[in-house]
């Protein structure tokens, strides 16, 4: 709501003047059922993309790899279902943990 006072203020009179996301009205137009459905759709291990660098304690992997699984999977047949499919290769000399 911050961002979206500041683009008002600065861009008053302009069509610059609101966050094309969205805009008071449509926050409180939101349902219970919206927020569910955005959170089913985006919330999912297909989505999810974590890099760690420097030291950190291995626990740390295993709590990451329980947080990823506890994520909802995406529906066979979808888009997020194909992306989740492909795994791009890790970049050349680094190694992947997870």
């Amino acid at each position: 709501m911050g961002k979206a006072a500041l683009y008002e203020y600065i861009f008053e009179g302009t069509r610059y003047a609101h966050i094309e996301d969205g805009t008071v009205t449509s926050v409180k137009a939101l349902t219970l059922d919206d927020v569910r459905r955005f959170y089913e759709r985006h919330y999912t291990a297909a989505n999810a993309e974590i890099a760690l660098g420097g030291g950190f304690d291995a626990s740390l992997l295993t709590r990451l790899r329980e947080s990823l699984d506890g994520l909802p999977r995406p529906e066979p047949g979808t888009e997020a279902a194909a992306k989740a499919a492909v795994v791009p290769p890790p970049i050349q000399g680094r190694q992947v943990l997870l």
